[in-house]
């Protein structure tokens, strides 16, 4: 992936990695793909029970314990990040229930991260193979934050290798099916990072490259609490969402987090152990073009454009996003 300007080669070498504690503070690399942008009229932030502390900005009651180096707190999303192996081990963030979407494309920049000292640039993942995967994903901090908060997603410290299989796949799926929860649940906090096999797999650069993802959602509405979790490997082929549906206690037995210590354990045990019987209460596919729950689809298996488009905009609208990943580019138009 190209980079333009300070991130070329030579740049910034490793000797002279020593900035810390800069927060705010970034150099860019200029993406030589486009991504989608931001128009204004976004709402704003709205954090509902438990309130994080100050430190732990964005994290369902506390910060994950761990063994990280740094938390580094951004306006919209907080990181554990692990200096050794140059990614975070966790970010937290939380989704808004919005109906705001994306009007604009622009360029963007991979921004190092001077708060740490791995200072990692886009550089490092130049012929490697991987992508530059969003851990606190751009979209929904956008829609629910503005474009400042969206920027800061950008820094290297929010990102980890991904397969180009599983980042524009399940990952991106995922993503798109959090924001339509988060609109019928009335938000829902989020944990999300990388899990590490015993292998010490590296790119070239040091970057560590994670055998697996987690995220953890976590909902609040009706005065109630119900977390689901997953666990996605890198190589995701043929698998769906409800196929890596797992527990929050085997996440924090892959990772050595522990995710939820704020909670009493009498709240904590009961839902880290439990594994969700389904996505969630999604609404019954019933009647309509396409049978959202049923076998997987591609632009391919539709008639007509306007089939395709009928099935998507059916879906969506009972609360299963983009499952059959018909759009995309996410402008809302499939099979283009």
């Amino acid at each position: 992936m190209g980079c333009w300007s300070l991130c070329e080669e030579g740049a910034l070498p490793r000797v002279a990695r020593g900035i810390a504690g800069l927060t705010g503070l970034a150099i860019g690399c200029l993406a030589a793909s486009l991504s989608q942008g931001i128009s204004g009229g976004l709402p704003t932030r709205q954090l509902e029970d438990p309130l994080p502390p100050p430190s732990c900005v964005a994290c369902y009651g506390d910060c994950p314990v761990g063994p990280v180096d740094k938390i580094l707190v951004n306006e919209a999303y907080t990181v554990g990040y692990s200096e050794s192996k140059m990614n975070s081990l966790w970010v937290c963030y939380r989704v808004c229930a919005t109906d705001a979407l994306l009007a604009i494309r622009e360029t963007v920049f991979w921004n190092t991260d001077l708060r740490t000292d791995a200072l990692v640039t886009c550089n490092d993942f130049d012929g490697s193979g991987y992508q530059m995967g969003h851990m606190a994903p751009k979209a929904a901090i956008g829609y629910c934050y503005g474009e400042s908060a969206r920027w800061e997603t950008f820094y290297l410290s929010n990102i980890c290798p991904q397969t180009e299989e599983l980042n524009n796949g399940l990952w991106k799926v995922l993503e798109a099916q959090e924001r339509e929860w988060a609109k019928a649940f009335g938000g829902l906090w989020v944990i999300a990072g990388p899990i590490f096999d015993a292998t010490d797999d590296a790119l070239p650069s040091g970057v560590a490259i994670p055998d697996a993802f987690f995220k953890i959602l976590v909902r609040t509405d009706g005065g109630t609490r119900q977390a689901i979790a997953f666990i996605m490997p890198q190589d995701s082929e043929g698998r769906t969402l409800a196929g890596c549906v797992s527990s929050i206690d085997r996440v924090q037995k892959e990772t050595g987090l522990d995710c939820f210590s704020g909670l009493a354990d009498a709240e904590e045990q009961p839902m880290e152990a439990s594994i969700a019987s389904r996505l969630w209460d999604i609404p019954p596919a019933g009647p309509g073009p396409c049978d959202c729950a049923g076998p997987d689809r591609n632009c391919d298996d539709f008639a007509t454009p306007a089939e395709a488009q009928a099935c998507y905009e059916h879906c969506r609208g009972l609360g299963y996003g983009d499952v059959f990943r018909l759009d995309g580019d996410g402008d809302g138009r499939v099979c283009e």
